[in-house]
């Protein structure tokens, strides 16, 4: 009895399931012996009987709501499909009623994405958002994945297409003095640049020149001419114009042998007359001092010994010199060399005799 009732069990929930996943049918009201299977979308609802509509994120065709997978979405309720995410959104769950755009630096280039792909090298992406990766400019380049932005290419590189992960160096000859080139110039004339680098162009060494752009070496400048800039023709040395040296006066001429003034026969002649008036003037005043003294000896004997009148005739000494120096006009001139007048006597002898400090004496003896 009680296998019996066991049997009739298992027969009852086949039964049950056999309705709701197969065939998801109602009987009609007008004829209970007919089953009216439910619209795409709608499923038996066992509390209340009837099709009700399937949520947000499922579909169903079968008779039962079954989950959104991965990469797809339903934003509305009763639907019988499931709508991939677009292109630049993805959904990485199921059964969502929704999609979701990818962050920056990544992207989903295809429909259905459940994930989002990094941006390959040479592209990027600044913001979030559905828009793919943008291939960076000419002139720039990026290197690494998911990058946000490009950076421009350095000074001495170039790159002249887009979606470069990498700029290319400066070939030989050529050079790029600024960031962000799209491509490199050639070196200037009188410029070089011997091999590929980030260098710029050099100028050429003094006594070399190049004329044409672009290029790798310079040369040296022949024999016979020199390089005044490098960037020009070298020119033919030229000798150096005859410039004799200027002599002036009558006492040096010039030396065409030496190129250099030489001392004249005029100059000899004034130097020796000069040093023969020098001789004969220092001896006529070493004769003159010499007689003076001899002379203020003799009556410097007539003076009394016991110095009487010592006042007398010391008074009578500054008054005979004021005399003298009052007539110096008088005194004799001693001739120069060249038979010129030079000074009196009396002043040569003035100097002479207050060097040696003597005492004062009657000048008006001496010149007697």
């Amino acid at each position: 009895m009680i296998k019996r009732q066991i049997n009739l069990v298992r027969l009852a929930a086949a039964l049950i399931a056999q309705l709701l996943i197969s065939t998801a049918s109602l009987m009609s009201a007008s004829d209970a012996a007919t089953c009216v299977e439910c619209p795409a979308g709608r499923v038996w609802n066992l509390n209340e009987p009837g099709c009700t509509k399937c949520p947000q994120g499922r579909c169903t065709d079968v008779g039962q709501c079954a989950r959104c997978p991965p990469g797809t979405s339903q934003a509305k309720p009763g639907q019988r499909d499931c709508q991939p995410c677009p292109v630049g959104m993805h959904q990485p769950a199921s059964g969502q009623a929704g999609c979701t755009a990818c962050p920056a630096g990544e992207e989903a280039p295809s429909r259905g994405a459940i994930n989002c792909t990094e941006c390959r090298p040479g592209f990027n992406k600044s913001e979030s958002g559905a828009q793919l990766c943008g291939a960076c400019p000419a002139g720039s380049y990026s290197d690494e994945l998911a990058s946000l932005e490009c950076q421009p290419c350095p000074a001495g590189t170039f790159a002249n297409w887009t979606g470069a992960s990498a700029c290319v160096v400066c070939p030989a000859g050529r050079d790029q003095k600024h960031e962000g080139g799209l491509d490199c110039q050639a070196c200037r004339r009188g410029f070089y640049k011997a091999y590929p680098a980030v260098d710029d162009c050099k100028l050429c060494q003094p006594g070399y020149y190049n004329r044409a752009e672009g290029s790798l070496g310079c040369l040296a400048c022949p024999a016979g001419y020199y390089c005044p800039r490098p960037w020009v023709d070298p020119s033919p040395v030229r000798p150096c114009p005859y410039e004799p040296i200027q002599c002036r006066g009558p006492f040096l001429a010039a030396d065409k042998s030496s190129n250099a003034c030489q001392a004249t026969a005029s100059l000899y002649a004034v130097l020796s007359a000069s040093a023969i008036v020098s001789v004969i003037v220092g001896l006529a005043v070493a004769g003159y001092v010499r007689a003076w003294r001899r002379r203020r000896r003799r009556r410097a004997g007539l003076v009394d010994a016991s110095g009487a009148g010592a006042a007398d005739f010391s008074d009578s000494m500054t008054a005979a010199a004021a005399s003298a120096t009052a007539g110096n006009e008088r005194m004799p001139l001693i001739k120069g060399g060249d038979g010129g007048p030079t000074e009196s006597s009396y002043n040569l002898l003035h100097r002479i005799i207050h060097v040696q400090k003597p005492l004062v004496f009657p000048l008006s003896v001496v010149y007697t």
